[in-house]
């Protein structure tokens, strides 16, 4: 467990079977989609992670509630329910981004990319998160060396495609 708290709620996630308490899992599996303790990807079906239906995570949770008294409980409850309101409250957007590069000739050439991931919170559609991408790949310079205003890739989505004899960094602007 990640939080070394009481195990409040324990949730056990089924791929890796590791057992989490409800506020690490708030704190870390709805964002990341990753299990906290080992790094398997956590399958999430609507709002919640994918959980085995056994009784061994339940029974542990009873059997920590009752030895260590309700005071640490209690706070952990408290955390757990600053965590769900927080999460009403606020939007968040997902995105990933990187490069792929191919080698022909005495040049490199690279697309660099980002996209939305995912979108919770909010009623905008993912594909209409970013509205634009400013591409860069001479930081010294102040104006982007391309604009994207669209997703040009249906993979990899706002994409931007340059050649290089050497690699260079290109810096992004999400709007």
């Amino acid at each position: 467990d990640l939080c070394r708290k009481p195990l409040l709620d324990p949730l056990r996630l089924v791929r890796c079977r590791c057992v989490l308490c409800s506020c690490c899992v708030e704190r870390t599996v709805r964002y990341t989609r990753r299990c906290p303790a080992c790094g398997e990807v956590v399958e999430v079906a609507g709002s919640r992670a994918a959980a085995a239906a056994d009784g061994a995570a339940a029974e542990l949770a009873l059997r920590l509630e009752q030895r260590l008294g309700s005071p640490e409980l209690a706070d952990q409850r408290e955390f757990l329910t600053q965590l769900q309101v927080l999460r009403t409250r606020v939007a968040r957007l997902v995105l990933e981004y990187g490069n792929t590069s191919s080698g022909g000739g005495s040049k490199t050439s690279y697309t660099t990319f980002i996209r939305a991931v995912s979108l919770e919170g909010c009623t905008v559609d993912r594909s209409k998160a970013i509205t634009k991408v400013d591409f860069n790949i001479n930081p010294g310079y102040n104006k982007p060396t391309a604009t994207v205003k669209e997703a040009s890739n249906k993979r990899l989505g706002f994409a931007f495609e340059y050649a290089m004899a050497r690699p260079y960094p290109c810096f992004m602007t999400v709007h």
